[in-house]
């Protein structure tokens, strides 16, 4: 039987989720970076209210519990690595496809959008309330499974908006990046900085880089296994090297 506590957690992450939906669709005719902004604040604000009254818990524990905490330049180190590489094999993959990997027209305002939608208000969503919650309940490997399987059941929304082919690479990428975003998280003492850098780096293929038309599915397949690998082999490195906390499983 369901307890509880983990039942007001799915509710809560259900009505957030749909408010993010929501909003996303009632502002998408706007500026990207102005429908950012709104996503964001709706979603923040509307999380940090109802946690605060639902658990009766201070705002400011809130903030901190859905992983706003301080920012550690060593915890946030694995996931701007990551990031950083990431970016790196654009170039490469242009070179494998023979084509040339351009930056889109106001591509900065769209990174700025992109951090704060995937990046922080995702993250805050999915890692930080979400992952967090579960944690609380359940081992991290318990965690992980049901957070990724909820993140990709979120992604089926996908097939709505984008053709099924990157749809369903998309929702397998989800399911894939899963997991080293939720240890990001934990090695960066429950905080979503790490995370966020990766995943608003991971959505730049086609709202900050970009291809031409007649390679672009190719970029996105493999920018999507380049995705599915980095972060995996960076955080085992950092674990190699005694750099991150083993988790309790």
């Amino acid at each position: 039987m369901m307890k509880r506590g983990t039942l007001k957690l799915y509710l809560i992450f259900a009505a957030i989720f749909l408010i993010m939906h929501f909003t996303g669709m009632a502002v998408m005719r706007q500026p990207y970076l102005i429908n950012a902004i709104t996503v964001f604040a709706v979603v923040s604000i509307s999380l940090i209210c109802i946690c605060n009254q639902a658990f009766q818990k201070p705002i400011k524990v809130v903030i901190r519990e859905i992983g706003f905490g301080e920012i550690k330049l060593k915890a946030l180190l694995p996931g701007l690595i990551t990031s950083l590489l990431l970016v790196c094999t654009y170039p490469i993959i242009g070179s494998i496809l023979n084509t040339k990997i351009v930056l889109v027209d106001q591509w900065l305002f769209n990174w700025i959008g992109l951090f704060l939608t995937a990046g922080l208000a995702e993250e805050m969503l999915f890692r930080g309330f979400l992952y967090g919650g579960l944690r609380k309940q359940h081992s991290v490997s318990k965690s992980m499974i049901i957070a990724a399987f909820i993140f990709s059941i979120a992604h089926l929304l996908l097939f709505i908006y984008l053709s099924w082919p990157v749809a369903l690479l998309s929702t397998l990428l989800a399911i894939g990046i899963s997991f080293p975003m939720a240890y990001l998280f934990e090695a960066a003492d429950c905080t979503i900085w790490g995370a966020a850098l990766v995943h608003t780096t991971i959505r730049t293929i086609g709202t900050v880089f970009t291809t031409s038309e007649q390679h672009y599915m190719q970029l996105v397949a493999f920018w999507m296994l380049a995705c599915l690998i980095l972060p995996y082999a960076i955080i085992t490195l950092f674990k190699i090297l005694k750099l991150l906390p083993q988790l309790d499983q």
